[in-house]
């Protein structure tokens, strides 16, 4: 996932039976990813 403030990587934090929100690695923005693209079922057959 990418921030959508400063295009760093995102990752889940919190422990590993509850994690809790996304924290950017760069900038420390929380809950800051960008809606990754849907995928359609059709298009990867």
């Amino acid at each position: 996932m990418r921030c959508s403030h400063c295009g760093g990587r995102v990752e889940w934090r919190g422990p590993l039976t509850n994690l809790t929100h996304t924290e950017c690695v760069r900038c420390g923005a929380l809950n800051s990813q960008e809606p990754e693209p849907a995928q359609d079922d059709e298009e990867q057959q």
